[in-house]
């Protein structure tokens, strides 16, 4: 290991964009390094560039071993940390690692600010991440209120989770409701983009002239996500294209 050399190694330096090794070697998923720098001393939240910190680093690009390591090292975050997402959880989530948005909060992580906190439940909506949706509405990342509360039955259509939908959809009651991230749950289904999941949601007593997040059912469909089979079953089942 030549401990005379590694001992007038700075581990803690920077490049010319102030970036350190750690955060280098846990953006590119090079664990054995993220471990070795840590044992000999570096930073465990040494500065970033794009993604702010190691741990955000890591948490973008789904390098499950490196978050583990990260966490045991004492990773934290701010709520001033600067990169191109606001947390460790949002990060994981945008770039669709549910399974790392899990060990961060199973690790206890708590988000600091309402922007934390609403970014990631925006994105775990979007993406369809169900389970980690109502963990953050229980408090599990921090005691925060949601802008908008969010609709169990729109995340699982959002999402594609069928059998999921199915189950939700056998204690809905009203399944016209005004209310979540899109409106109602014929706009979520559609914003999935499978029809399977829209004719679930018409078959339960949807509305086709009911305005949802995008809009009119067909004009969302054929405008917004330009999904033509989708549109053309709304023709079918008897949608006015001349409704306003």
């Amino acid at each position: 290991d030549f401990p005379e050399v590694i001992e007038m190694i700075d581990v803690n330096q920077t490049n010319r964009h102030g970036t350190s090794g750690v955060y280098l070697a846990a953006r590119w998923g090079h664990t054995g390094v993220v471990r070795k720098l840590l044992q000999l001393g570096a930073d465990v939240n040494g500065p970033g560039y794009q993604y702010g910190g190691p741990l955000q680093a890591a948490a973008f690009g789904g390098h499950e071993d490196i978050v583990r390591v990260l966490l045991d090292s004492g990773a934290t975050f701010s709520s001033t940390e600067k990169g191109e997402y606001s947390s460790p959880l949002h990060a994981a989530l945008a770039n669709g690692h549910d399974n790392i948005a899990e060990i961060l909060i199973d690790s206890g992580l708590q988000l600091v600010t309402q922007k934390q906190f609403a970014d990631a439940l925006d994105t775990a909506n979007f993406s369809g991440f169900t389970d980690i949706v109502q963990q953050l509405l229980d408090g599990k990342a921090g005691s925060f209120t949601p802008n908008i509360c969010s609709d169990p039955l729109q995340v699982a259509l959002f999402g594609g989770k069928a059998r999921h939908a199915k189950r939700l959809l056998q204690s809905c009651t009203d399944i016209n409701e005004e209310k979540g991230y899109f409106g109602n749950a014929l706009a979520a289904a559609i914003a999935s983009r499978k029809l399977a999941l829209v004719q679930l949601v018409v078959d339960a007593g949807a509305k086709l002239d009911a305005r949802g997040r995008f809009g009119l059912p067909l004009r969302a469909a054929a405008a917004i996500t330009n999904q033509l089979d989708i549109a053309t079953y709304f023709l079918d089942k008897g949608a006015d294209p001349n409704t306003r």
